[in-house]
């Protein structure tokens, strides 16, 4: 599985009911990333070495517009609004 295009991740995404990543796992079983979100989908937390692209509900994140793209609009989470 891909975690981002410039790191190749074989691991496993480990998931919370709403399906926001929680947790990256190596091949091993062996957590190699971690993440904590707020309400609203803001990163409170984060360890590891792997950088994901697919966080808050599983859904995919723009680090350039620092929004994430839930499929036909973006969706700020430091306001908690679709932009």
């Amino acid at each position: 599985m891909r975690a981002n295009a410039e790191r190749r991740h074989d691991g496993m995404f480990l998931t919370d009911g709403l399906g926001s990543t929680r947790a990256l796992t190596d091949i091993d079983g062996n957590v190699v990333a971690a993440y904590d979100y707020d309400a609203y989908g803001e990163t409170i937390g984060s360890s590891g070495s792997i950088v994901s692209d697919y966080l808050f509900a599983g859904e995919q994140f723009d680090s350039d517009l620092d929004q994430y793209y839930l499929r036909q609009r973006f969706y700020d989470q430091n306001s908690g609004r679709f932009g």
